[in-house]
C-alpha cells in the first residue's frame, strides 16, 4: 500500500489503555499497543521495560519513514501488506528498524527477487547498514559484475566519495572488455559531474585503480586530462609509477595493439578537446617526485591485483531420497533383485537422480551443494547431453534432449541468477542441439558442434550475446566436430579436435582457420584450458596434461600429470581442478596442479559421499561434462 493520508484509522476504534498514538514525520497514526507488542520486538521491549515510553499515550518516532510506517500498521491491524516495488527498500529499513520480524522477511525475499543493475549499488548500502549480509552480498555480487554498464548510471554520479572509493577498490570489481581504463574513464566522469565540489578527491581516487593492469602509455594518457594535469600531487604519482614500471619491467596489456593505440588516441583527443574549451593549454613544468611518493608508488605497484574470487564448480548428480532408501536396503539385502540394483547403480536409472551443481572449497577441501538444477528434471525423464557455463553471477543451461532419438529437446535457454536466486527463460535455441561444446568470450557464449537432429554431427556454431539476449550469426566450422576441446585465449576461439587439428575462430572478422599440430596425444583431449600467455589441454584417455603455445608454433608438449585420469576439469587463478572417481574404493578424487610452479605436482584429496547420494560424472566418462568457475563473493 502506498503512502496516503495523514492518520491512521481502520478497524475497530482503539481507546483506553490499549491506544497508542504513534508519531512520524509529522503525522500521526493511532493503533493498538498489544497488536504492536505481538508484532514487534521493537515494540514489545519499549512497553515491557521500565521504558519512559511505556506509560506514554503519544510517542514520537525519530527518523521513521511516514508513509513505510503506515504500511507496517496497516499490517498490525490487518495481518497484510502491499507495497510497490519502488518503496520495499524503504519498508525494508523501516521495518528492520523497529523490528517487524515477519515483514522484514518478507521484504528481503523481494528485495533479492527484484535485484536489478539500477538498484544493486543502493541496495547493497543499505542492507550493509542494517547488517542483513546475505542481501548485501548478493547486491555487491550484481554490482561488481556489471560495473561498465552502471558506471553509466546517474545514480554512480550521486555516490558519496566513501561509497565511491568503497565500490571501485573492491577487488572483485570486474572493469570489462576494456579493462581498468573503464574504471578510470568513471573516475573522470564522476569528478566532471561536479569539479568543483569532486576534484579535491581526485588523490584518493587514484589510489584506488589496479596500476598493474594499465600499461605506461596508459598513465601517460592521463596526465593530459585537466583534472590531472592541473595537481601537482597526482602528476608525481603518476610520473613516478611510469618510471617504477619500466624499471621493473612489469608492463601488463589485455588488448591488441590496434586496441591500446584506439584507447590513447582517444584520450589525447578527449584532453586536447577539454584544453582547447577551458583555454587552459597544460604548463611545462619540471616535476620533482619526493621519497613519500616514490614509497606510494612502490607500495601501489606491490598490492594484489583485481581478480574476481571464483569457485571451481561442476555439475554433478544426488540420488533422490527413495533411491537412497532403495540403494541402502539394497546392500543390507539378500533378495537377488535388490542386489541386481546395486549392482547397476541408480545412475542409469535418469530418473532417480537429480542434476546438481557443486562447488568445491579448498581451504577446507570439502565439496558443497550450490544449485539443484531442477529446469532439467522437468521432462518425462531427466534431460541430458546439455551444457552449463557461467558468466559472472548466472549461471546458464543450453541444449540437451529428454529422450534420445525422440525428438524432444531441450530448446530453453535457462540463466539463474546467484544473486536474486531466480529462474529466467531468455530466449530459446536456434536450432536443436546436444552434446555440444561450449565456450564463453567476454559477453558472448558459444556453442559449437555436437549432434542435431537425427544424430547428425554438426559443424555449426550459434553465438549467444547475454548482453543484448540475441543470438549472433557465425560461419560454419571447417568440418563437422562430434567432440573436441574448446578454449577461450585471448578474445578467439581455439577448438582442438580428435583429428589433431587446431581450429581457430577471429570473432571480429568472422574467420575460420584450420592448422596441423603436433602432439604426442593421438587419442584426443577431454578439456583445453588456458592460463596467461599457454594453453593448456587434458588428456582424453590418461592422467596426462599437455602445453601448447600458440605463439610458440604448432607443437603441443608435455606439461605434468594427475594420478587419476580427469572425468571434468577447469581452472581457477592459475590451478587446475580436476574431479575423478575411483572404482576401487569408490570415492571421488579432486585433485590440483598449479601451472604457475616451475615444477608442477598434482595434490589428491579423496571425498566419501556416498552418505549423501552425490556422483560427480553421468554415464559417458568420454566428454567432459560442465565444469567452470563461479564468482562467488564471501
Amino acid at each position: 500500500m502506498e503512502g496516503g493520508g495523514p492518520e491512521f484509522r481502520q478497524g475497530t476504534p482503539v481507546t483506553g489503555e490499549d491506544g497508542i498514538t504513534l508519531v512520524a514525520e509529522g503525522r500521526s497514526f493511532h493503533c493498538s499497543k498489544r497488536k504492536l507488542i505481538e508484532a514487534s520486538d521493537y515494540f514489545r521491549a519499549m512497553f515491557s521495560n521500565n521504558f519512559k515510553e511505556r506509560g506514554k499515550t503519544t510517542i514520537e518516532l525519530q527518523d521513521i519513514d511516514a508513509d513505510c510506517l503506515q504500511m507496517l500498521l496497516q499490517y498490525v491491524e490487518t495481518g497484510t501488506f502491499v507495497v510497490s516495488p519502488d518503496s520495499i527498500l524503504a519498508l525494508l529499513q523501516t521495518a528492520a528498524m523497529l523490528q517487524f520480524g515477519r515483514v522484514q522477511k518478507e521484504c528481503e525475499q523481494q528485495v533479492l527477487a527484484s535485484l536489478s543493475c539500477d538498484a544493486c549499488l543502493e541496495v547493497y548500502l543499505v542492507t550493509t547498514t542494517l547488517g542483513l549480509q546475505n542481501i548485501a552480498t548478493a547486491a555487491l555480487t550484481m554490482a561488481v559484475w556489471n560495473f561498465p554498464e552502471i558506471c553509466k548510471k546517474p545514480q554512480f554520479h550521486q555516490l558519496a566519495i566513501n561509497e565511491l572509493i568503497d565500490y571501485i577498490s573492491n577487488p572483485a570489481l570486474y572493469p570489462g572488455p576494456e579493462g581498468e581504463w573503464a574504471v578510470w574513464e568513471a573516475v573522470v566522469s564522476w569528478i566532471e559531474d561536479n569539479e568543483v565540489e569532486k576534484s579535491p578527491f581526485l588523490m584518493q581516487l587514484l589510489l584506488c585503480l589496479d596500476f598493474q593492469a594499465l600499461t605506461v602509455q596508459d598513465i601517460s594518457n592521463m596526465l593530459f586530462y585537466p583534472c590531472v594535469s592541473e595537481n601537482i600531487e597526482a602528476v608525481q604519482l603518476l610520473e613516478g609509477l611510469q618510471t617504477l614500471k619500466k624499471e621493473r619491467g612489469t608492463e601488463i596489456s589485455y588488448f591488441s595493439s590496434e586496441t591500446n593505440k584506439i584507447l590513447q588516441q582517444a584520450a589525447k583527443e578527449a584532453a586536447v578537446a577539454a584544453e582547447a574549451g577551458e583555454q587552459r593549454p597544460r604548463q611545462s613544468r619540471e616535476i620533482r617526485i619526493n621519497k613519500d611518493t616514490m614509497r606510494t608508488v612502490e607500495s601501489i605497484l606491490d598490492r594484489p591485483r583485481r581478480s574476481p574470487p571464483q569457485v571451481p564448480c561442476v555439475v554433478g548428480f544426488k540420488r533422490s531420497s527413495a533411491a537412497m532408501r532403495k540403494k541402502k536396503k539394497a546392500k543390507n539385502s539378500d533378495n537377488e533383485e535388490e542386489e541386481e540394483y546395486d549392482i547397476t547403480s541408480s545412475r542409469v536409472r535418469n530418473a532417480e537422480l537429480i542434476p546438481v551443481i557443486y562447488s568445491f572449497n579448498p581451504t577446507t577441501n570439502k565439496m558443497m551443494e550450490e544449485l539443484v538444477l531442477s529446469k532439467l528434471c522437468e521432462g518425462p525423464v531427466h534431460c541430458s547431453g546439455y551444457q552449463v557455463c557461467s558468466l559472472g553471477p548466472s549461471i546458464y543451461i543450453f541444449g540437451g534432449e529428454y529422450l534420445f532419438g525422440n525428438g524432444n529437446w531441450n530448446k530453453s535457454v535457462w540463466r539463474y541468477s546467484t544473486a536474486s536466486r531466480k529462474w529466467i527463460i531468455e530466449n530459446s535455441l536456434p536450432q536443436p542441439r546436444r552434446h555440444q561444446m561450449i565456450c564463453v568470450v567476454d559477453s558472448v557464449i558459444y556453442l559449437l558442434g555436437g549432434y542435431g537432429k537425427y544424430r547428425v554431427v554438426q559443424s555449426s556454431v550459434d553465438a549467444y550475446d547475454t548482453t543484448s539476449g540475441e543470438w549472433l550469426r557465425c560461419p560454419d566450422m571447417p568440418h563437422c566436430v562430434s567432440h573436441g576441446a574448446v578454449c577461450n585465449f585471448k578474445g578467439r576461439l581455439m577448438v582442438f579436435t580428435q583429428e589433431m587439428q587446431l581450429l581457430t575462430y577471429y570473432p571480429k572478422m568472422k574467420k575460420w582457420s584450420a592448422i596441423p599440430v603436433r602432439s604426442p596425444n593421438k587419442q584426443g583431449y577431454r578439456a583445453a584450458l588456458t592460463w596467461e600467455n599457454a594453453v593448456y589441454l587434458i588428456d582424453n584417455c590418461s592422467p596426462k596434461v599437455y602445453q601448447y603455445l600458440p605463439e610458440g608454433g604448432h607443437t603441443i608438449s608435455y606439461f605434468g600429470h594427475f594420478t587419476t585420469p580427469p572425468v571434468n576439469v577447469c581452472m581457477v587463478d592459475g590451478i587446475i581442478y580436476s574431479f575423478s572417481h575411483d572404482d576401487l574404493d569408490d570415492s571421488h578424487v579432486i585433485e590440483v596442479l598449479d601451472v604457475t610452479e616451475a615444477c608442477p605436482n598434482a595434490t589428491k584429496t579423496k571425498s566419501d559421499n556416498s552418505k549423501q547420494g552425490m556422483e560427480m560424472e553421468d554415464a559417458s566418462r568420454q566428454r567432459q561434462k560442465s565444469c567452470f568457475p563461479l564468482l562467488k563473493l564471501k
